[in-house]
């Protein structure tokens, strides 16, 4: 890739470039930078660099600084206080400083190295400081270093500058490569202008604001006049009121028969309004070259009624018969003519009435960052900065370095350009705006900027630095510079240069002294705007429609420069302008600035030099086995770049027992390396450190022996060079004398054979009686009145489970010697074989011991207790359980037999059984058990007053005799008596027939004194002729039955006498 030679770009031949080593001056953009001075015949010393500047206002010519503002303070004086309402410091090793020109950070990089630095920002005197890190430029005016990283939080701003990578070539003098640049983004275009009219958006909603000529609806206001010499809104698309929200604009048009404007929105959506003769407008509407469109239409990226409407709208441009979108996703949109292929979509595409995208491929799959419409040509930055163009080229607007004529078939690389962030283009001409706030230019007249008027084939750089933006007209340039003023070069027929005169042309770029202090340039036709820090418009040069809408008369224009007139009817309206990196407010107003970043790169040849305190050689002694660990730092000097010390072995080194050598290394990254040496000697001149003895052992054991063995364990030792052995007689477990004291002496050695000993003593003393273990006492059930035999062949006779111990309870049991004495006292007998005899009561057992020593244990007991406490075994019950049959309505007697009761026990033998009746003792033989169900409790107690559990029987006396009947007769004898009836008449067949009930059956009953009697069927009923038996069935209350008969006799009466 071709790159102009220079310091940042070599070329194949690189020129050479000798510069001697004194202070120097840098002038870039109008501000002074002191390069590094550099000692005689030695590197640079430390130098500034990277310049950081703020959006502010630059000292110009007096002609400028009397332009004055409507609150009576030149526009330069208001930029240039914002510096003292502001405190601004910068970290170490940076500067910075504030001025007409805003904020300048400055760092240094040397050789291209990453650098980093901060710089705080905050109001003072009651203004404050607000901070806007989004619009901080990645890019910076440096080739030899990378991007720049940009944060910002609170009043803190943050740069990290990242290496180069290292294709520029090798510095050659202490200030090679230095640059100063903008530190902010290229701003969208928030003015526009055309030939023969113009527009600003507002700053309060995004309105649009056109004036001048409206002969094909350019304006936008749905209005007819042919021109308006006053600014006025533009309309909505549809219904009433005004656009807003409007981001960026372009407004493009001839002389005349042709005009159209568009802008992008908010939405990221794009409208278009005016002529659309060959499909400027991009919004599908019919094609005519008189027809005007008077308000905006919406930009479709395709044909037909549905299309879609362009999405992502960050830029436009246009020039008279066709328009170029750009997005934020740096895709490129074209429309309207392409008879030179300026659309980019090839010759055979034909116009577009639609936003037609490029294919990013022509772009070398770069996104675009920045677009231009020239008369017949398109331009586009892609993000690496490379420029591409395509369309018109009879004068080498194309900028490919060669003289073909006519259309080019293809997007092509504009020579030599690799560091661009905005491209614009006027008739026949294009300038880009480049990294450092350079400007170059390629094409035809004299607003190439290169002194002549011919074609321009290829870029000439036409600015060195300093350049904040920069705008095209039909045949002039202008550039905003980064102190605010204004250069500007090409056609001056108008005035529109700006310096005060009207000229053909001026072929270099001139300070344009009649402009004020600005933010924002743009040119257009033969006419020049810009737009103050405060929003307010000022133009020079041709005014022929009324664009600058100025105050009378109306429509004239010239090289004095004048005031854009804000109608009472649009109310307090600002243009709007690019957000700045600090905005200023307090109760002196509002102000704001910008800022740049100088980047100074220094050269660097001295090497580095050691210091020499920190080569001396040293001893170590040994701290482990494997020798001492070394620590040191050495270090160097370097008059330019910190060195890198290395050493071999690093610190810190683990090094053994011996003489060693440091071979270390000091290196710039840009001399050749130094190299020097020292020794570290590691020794081993201690003797090991015994650790804690255990302390003097005193035992007191129980043992027949006449030794004891003792366990304890051996101290530890250290020792500086490694692992000591520790030995000690007598050793851990090794027999001891009992009843003396034994000298135990330990000994640790080292592998130098270096020693250290420490002592203790062991005691065993042996005074310990045996110890007597006896069973719990315990209790024996008596099985007899003279007592009980006990057995247990856990526990036998004579000891009864008693054991004693001698030596601890970790030695064998043995049987101590035990006697046993009865409760009153007196000695029972030996007993060696169980089972024993203990009499009743309590029995103690003694036992004693004695060792071999003659230790003689207490004595030790324990109690047998023999006891009756087993209750006497009760039986009880009633025979078959059958019921008494009641002897009279009182109950009856039991019959002798009937229940049987019975208590014995082991020990008494048989034992007395009482009953009880509800709580009442009785006399079970003479007691009168009523009729019904009655509940005995028997219980017995036996001599040793053991209760039985009592038991419950249970006598029922029931009535189970039937009453006696006696029928009374009629006159018959027998069991069966008949009544005799006769029916009414003598042909009746039933008759009822009725008795006394009372007497016709008496029953009689012993227990029941009133049994009932029923009748079957019952008196009074109906019955029939001849003999019916009726039954007489006497109940007592107990259920008991008994039936007798008798006969009913029904005859008919013959007589005809009723019964």
């Amino acid at each position: 890739m071709y790159r102009p030679a220079g310091p940042d770009h070599p070329t194949d031949k690189p020129a050479r470039f000798q510069q001697p080593h004194l202070p120097q001056t840098l002038q870039l953009s109008g501000v002074p930078m002191v390069a590094a001075a550099r000692r005689s015949g030695g590197p640079a010393a430390a130098a500034a660099c990277c310049l950081v500047m703020l959006l502010a206002a630059a000292p110009a010519a007096a002609s400028r600084a009397a332009l004055r503002s409507p609150a009576g303070r030149t526009l330069l004086q208001d930029q240039s206080s914002c510096c003292a309402r502001i405190q601004y410091e910068a970290s170490a090793g940076a500067t910075v400083s504030c001025d007409a020109s805003g904020l300048l950070l400055t760092v240094t990089s040397v050789e291209g190295a990453a650098t980093a630095a901060t710089v705080r920002v905050a109001g003072r005197d009651g203004s404050t400081a607000a901070l806007n890190g989004a619009v901080l430029d990645a890019g910076t005016c440096s080739r030899r270093t990378g991007a720049a990283a940009w944060a910002v939080s609170g009043d803190t701003i943050s740069l990290a500058l990242a290496a180069g990578d290292g294709r520029v070539r090798p510095c050659t003098n202490g200030a090679d490569g230095s640059c100063v640049g903008s530190a902010t983004k290229p701003a969208v275009a928030t003015t526009a202008l055309s030939v023969r009219h113009a527009c600003s958006i507002r700053t309060s909603d995004g309105a649009v604001l056109c004036s001048g000529d409206n002969s094909l609806g350019q304006i936008g206001n749905n209005a007819a006049a042919p021109f308006y010499d006053t600014l006025q809104a533009v309309a909505k698309p549809s219904g009433a009121g005004i656009l807003t929200g409007a981001t960026a604009v372009a407004a493009a048009g001839r002389s005349g028969g042709s005009g159209h404007t568009c802008a992008c929105l908010q939405t990221g959506e794009a409208v278009c309004w005016g002529q659309n003769s060959v499909g400027q407008l991009a919004a599908n509407a019919p094609l005519s070259a008189t027809a005007s469109n008077r308000r905006p239409l919406f930009v479709v990226t395709a044909e037909g009624a549905s299309a879609p409407r362009l999405a992502g709208c960050a830029a436009v441009a246009a020039n008279f018969n066709h328009t170029v979108f750009l997005t934020a996703g740096g895709d490129v949109y074209t429309a309207g003519s392409s008879v030179y292929n300026q659309l980019g979509l090839g010759f055979a595409a034909g116009n577009r009435n639609y936003a037609a995208l490029v294919p990013r491929a022509s772009l070398n799959g770069r996104a675009a960052v920045s677009v231009a419409a020239g008369a017949q040509f398109s331009c586009a930055v892609v993000d690496n900065g490379e420029v591409f163009c395509l369309g018109f080229n009879i004068v080498g607007q194309l900028g490919r370095n060669t003289p073909k004529r006519g259309a080019a078939s293809g997007w092509g690389r504009v020579s030599g350009l690799v560091d661009a962030t905005s491209v614009v283009a006027g008739d026949s001409f294009a300038c880009a705006l480049r990294r450092g706030g350079r400007v170059s230019c390629w094409g035809g007249g004299w607003a190439a900027g290169n002194n002549t008027n011919g074609a321009v084939i290829a870029p000439v750089e036409v600015l060195s630095g300093g350049a904040e933006s920069v705008t095209a007209g039909s045949l002039h340039a202008c550039a905003l510079m980064s102190d605010r003023g204004a250069m500007c070069w090409g056609a001056g027929t108008k005035g529109q240069l700006g310096n005060g005169a009207v000229v053909n042309y001026i072929p270099a770029p001139s300070r344009a002294t009649q402009l004020p202090s600005a933010v924002v340039i743009a040119a257009g036709g033969e006419t020049t705007c810009v737009v103050n820090g405060a929003g307010r418009r000022t133009c020079v040069g041709a005014n022929q429609s009324g664009q600058m809408a100025k105050a009378a008369p109306t429509r004239t224009g010239g090289p004095a420069a004048v005031a854009t007139i804000v109608p009472a009817a649009l109310g307090a309206t600002t243009f709007a302008v690019p957000p700045p990196l600090v905005a200023v407010s307090g109760a002196g107003g509002s102000c704001s600035l910008g800022m740049r970043l100088a980047v100074a790169n220094v050269c660097d040849y001295t090497p580095p030099v050691f210091d020499a305190s920190t080569l001396v050689n040293r001893t170590l002694e040994a701290t482990s086995a494997a020798g001492a660990v070394a620590a040191f730092e050495v270090t160097a000097t370097d008059d330019m770049t910190p060195p890198v010390v290395a050493c071999t072995p690093a610190s810190p080194a683990q090094l053994p027992l011996g003489s060693h050598t440091v071979n270390c290394s000091a290196s710039d990254g840009r001399t050749a390396p130094v190299y020097a040496t020292f020794k570290v000697n590691v020794v081993d001149t201690t003797p090991p450190a015994m650790g804690q003895v255990p302390e003097n052992i005193t035992l007191n054991v129980d043992t027949p022996a006449t030794t004891y063995a003792v366990t304890y364990t051996p101290p530890t030792a250290t020792d500086a060079a490694g692992a000591a052995a520790v030995a000690c007689a007598p050793a851990p477990g090794a027999a001891f004398p009992v009843n003396a004291q034994t000298l135990v002496t330990c000994t640790a050695t080292d592998a130098q054979g270096l020693t250290a000993s420490a002592s203790f003593s062991v005691s065993i003393i042996d005074n310990t009686p045996p110890e007597i273990v006896t069973p719990p006492d315990f209790a024996v059930e008596a099985t007899s009145a003279a007592g009980a035999l006990w057995e247990d062949p856990a526990a036998p006779p004579p000891a009864f489970g008693a054991v004693y111990y001698d030596g601890g309870a970790d030695t064998a049991a043995l049987i101590p010697a035990c006697s046993a004495v009865g409760p009153d006292g007196a000695a029972l007998p030996a007993c060696a074989q169980a089972p024993c005899a203990f009499p009743m009561g309590v029995s103690t057992v003694t036992c004693a011991a004695a060792d071999a020593n003659g230790n003689a244990a207490a004595p030790a007991s324990f109690k047998v207790t023999v006891a009756d406490t087993t209750a006497p075994a009760l039986l009880a019950n009633a025979a078959g359980g059958a019921p008494v049959a009641a002897a009279g309505p009182d109950g009856a007697v039991l019959p002798a037999g009937y229940l049987s009761i019975f208590a014995a026990d082991e020990v008494s033998g048989a034992v007395p059984v009482t009953a009880t009746i509800k709580g009442v003792r009785v006399d079970l033989t003479t007691y009168l058990f009523p009729i019904g169900s009655t509940e005995v409790v028997v219980s017995a107690v036996d001599a040793a007053g053991n209760v039985a559990a009592p038991l419950s029987v249970t006598v029922v006396v029931a009535d189970l005799s039937p009453p006696a009947i006696k029928v009374q007769n009629e006159g018959n004898r027998g069991l069966t008596t008949t009544i005799k009836a006769t029916t009414d008449t003598e042909t009746d067949t039933s008759a009822i027939v009725t008795w006394n009930n009372k007497v016709k059956c008496k029953a009689s009953d012993t227990i029941d004194r009133n049994p009932t009697v029923v009748y079957s069927p019952a008196s009074g009923s109906i019955f029939p002729l001849g003999e019916t038996e009726v039954t007489c069935t006497a109940t007592d209350a107990s259920g008991n039955a008994t039936v007798e008969k008798f006969m009913v006799l029904v005859q008919p009466d013959t007589k005809n006498n009723p019964k």
